[in-house]
């Protein structure tokens, strides 16, 4: 949309774009990012650190920061970068914007161009979205699947990037959060909608996909659009690295189902991979 066109959104933040637009300049080429917060009739730019592992292609504003930023006043948009390329919001802008439930606007650098996105209840298709890890990742989209094929709402738990060589273990950690039971991968048959999860070049378990039934998976990997795969059991790469099957409550319907099969082997649930 071009900025003098009398409906643009954006014309509203007046001399904050200019603003938003040198502090992006400078952080070229990595992406910048923050907020407008208001405080009565006041409007001024807050900018954030980005925390992105990957800055030059996505941004991250880690949850203290968005602590901050609600003391200071209210959040009226968040706003961010792109360096090269159109300021159109991405997949990964639009379901942010929706999660956080907040505006977001857009500045392209150099050039100085903007859009502007307003929550609309967007939903990202589960196939072919591109890897933006805590946005669309591997748990984001098994948890989206989850909504929408079964209409369960899993918990969403914050995640840094490569929690895996930080010493974190967020699904043997969390899994029961969510309501599911875990067993190790030889003491069930696997099962349609059953959670794999699954050890990618790490030494704990850091990668998780539905069952599809009829020996495919459903799942996200990291630098690739997420995808339907073949799964084979006891052949090929995926079961080899699968570890535990996690399985809902909901649908544990056998008297074997309802222990817990960590509980039978390790105990706590909590053994490593």
């Amino acid at each position: 949309m071009a900025l003098n066109e009398p409906d643009d959104p954006t014309a509203k933040y007046g001399d904050l774009k200019a603003e938003i637009t040198d502090i992006s300049r400078q952080r070229a080429p990595n992406e910048a990012c923050g907020f407008i917060i208001k405080a009565g009739k006041e409007a001024r730019v807050i900018e954030t650190p980005n925390t992105s592992a990957t800055p030059k292609q996505t941004f991250r504003i880690a949850p203290e920061d968005f602590e901050r930023a609600e003391d200071a006043g209210k959040i009226a948009v968040v706003w961010h970068s792109h360096y090269n390329q159109r300021p159109d919001p991405s997949m990964g802008d639009k379901v942010m914007s929706e999660r956080c439930k907040l505006p977001f606007l857009i500045v392209s650098v150099p050039n100085g161009e903007f859009a502007y996105y307003e929550p609309n209840g967007y939903e990202a298709p589960l196939l072919e979205r591109p890897f933006v890890h805590g946005v669309l990742d591997c748990f984001s989209a098994f948890r989206d699947y989850y909504k929408r094929v079964l209409n369960i709402d899993l918990p969403e738990f914050e995640r840094e990037d490569d929690w895996w060589k930080k010493g974190g273990n967020l699904y043997l950690k969390n899994y029961k959060k969510g309501n599911f039971k875990l067993f190790n991968k030889d003491d069930v048959p696997i099962q349609k909608h059953d959670g794999l999860l699954m050890a990618i070049r790490s030494e704990v378990v850091n990668h998780i996909a539905v069952y599809l039934g009829d020996g495919v998976i459903y799942h996200h990997l990291q630098g690739r659009l997420s995808e339907e795969v073949p799964y084979v059991i006891d052949r090929g790469y995926y079961p080899k690295q699968t570890r535990h099957v996690v399985r809902h409550a909901s649908l544990c319907s056998s008297t074997s189902d309802s222990m817990d099969g960590s509980e039978k082997s390790t105990g706590d649930g909590g053994g490593s991979t």
